[in-house]
């Protein structure tokens, strides 16, 4: 059998999101593999990612504006709903696309996807695999909530659970984003572990930079990228707090804040906080833009929540492409956290441990004055988390359970 994969993803082919980010990078590591991959994914107006691919060779199937105005009614609905009306208009493209391709197989990014990867096996015994880069119906997250707090939104994954065994029961293998992802899934729907591996978002060699040599000043320069949601903001809180109680440090360093999400409600929640460090916001960037920023910075900041069972860590690999040092205000035992520790890359410190954050703001400035690496790397345990070591991995499996 051909190495043929139809891809198919939720996020929007030619946006900026991290969803969209990681479906392409994985799309070209996959046809460098020697496959050959069609995308089936939402469009938007902006044909210029479309163009760009398929000038590389790749064959992309995206939604018409009909099908953009049925896709945007899926975003005012709960993300653990379905919308029925999408799905009635995008199944018969996707039969058809299987039908004239003569796929390998399907690998489906989302949950939409995931359910439209089902209807194909169910019609056409198209085997599909599933890239699980998010919770549906098991969230770990909710977990750290008590039961008076959560049970509206446990009473919908209820609803969908049975769909979702369905789904996972017929796919022939399931990636997940990150251990605390995966271990829930394997608890609640008792999936075989051989059945299931992690496949990280990775960071990608080819997207870094010309090295660039910066005078720096005596300033102390810190950077923040990305979306900053009101789970984070009391670790975000507690870092400015500690920090300021150092008056001597505080007024010698510099914070960029480049959010994209929550964007202008995190602007003022920080704009109202006594603080005598010098702060920047700036608007989204191009990811060209943003890794120039990255690579300007001497240390990187991560927020999330302290939740244990957190499991996103996508900015960390950015951060890690340029070897930069991490400060992660997040629960230790959370997926950045854990990687930060396994790199070598920085430091991890609960949100709530405010002594621990002020310790390690003195050991920064410390290292600085004496012009001392703030951090050592561990090369072997980033290499592992480099986007062709993911992608090798990936092409692997599909070619095990799909062609062999």
């Amino acid at each position: 059998m051909q190495k043929r994969l139809l891809y198919l993803t939720d996020a929007e082919w030619e946006s900026n999101s991290s969803l969209s980010i990681i479906a392409r990078r994985f799309v070209t590591g996959l046809r460098q593999k020697g496959w050959e991959v069609r995308v089936f994914a939402p469009s938007t107006m902006n044909r210029k990612i479309e163009k760009e691919e398929i000038s590389r060779g790749a064959s992309i199937r995206q939604f018409g504006l009909i099908d953009r105005l049925q896709w945007n009614l899926k975003k005012s609905l709960s993300p653990f709903s379905l919308n029925w009306w999408w799905v009635a208009s995008a199944k018969p493209l996707l039969l058809q696309e299987a039908q004239s391709f003569q796929p390998a197989g399907i690998v489906a990014q989302g949950f939409l996807s995931s359910y439209l990867a089902y209807q194909c096996f169910q019609k056409l015994k198209v085997p599909y695999v599933i890239d699980q880069r998010d919770a549906w119906t098991v969230n770990p997250y909710l977990l750290a909530f008590p039961l008076r707090k959560r049970w509206k939104k446990q009473l919908k994954n209820w609803i969908w659970r049975r769909m979702e065994w369905k789904i996972l029961q017929n796919a022939r293998y399931i990636f997940f984003l990150a251990e605390q992802l995966r271990e829930p899934y394997l608890r609640t729907f008792h999936l075989p572990p051989e059945k299931t591996a992690i496949l990280y978002n990775a960071w990608n060699p080819d997207e870094r930079m010309p090295g660039r040599i910066f005078q720096r000043p005596d300033t102390l320069h810190f950077l923040f990228g990305g979306s900053l949601p009101l789970n984070a903001w009391k670790s975000l809180k507690n870092f400015l707090l500690t920090l300021q109680s150092l008056p001597e440090m505080a007024e010698k360093t510099h914070i960029s804040f480049y959010i994209s999400g929550w964007a202008k409600e995190a602007q003022k929640f920080i704009q109202g906080l006594p603080l005598t460090c010098s702060i920047s916001f700036s608007p989204a960037l191009t990811l060209r833009e943003y890794h120039q920023r990255v690579e300007e910075a001497d240390i990187c900041l991560t927020f999330r929540s302290s939740n244990p069972f957190d499991y996103g860590c996508n900015r960390i690999f950015s951060y890690m492409l340029y070897r930069k040092p991490i400060l992660s205000i997040v629960h230790p035992h959370s997926t950045e956290g854990q990687l930060v520790a396994i790199t070598g890359l920085g430091w991890v410190v609960h949100p709530e441990d405010t002594e621990r954050m002020k310790q390690i703001l003195l050991e920064i400035q410390e290292k600085k004055k004496k012009n001392e690496p703030l951090v050592k790397p561990d090369e072997e345990e980033i290499r592992k988390l480099s986007l062709p070591v993911q992608v090798n991995k990936l092409s692997h499996i599909l070619e095990s359970i799909l062609i062999s």
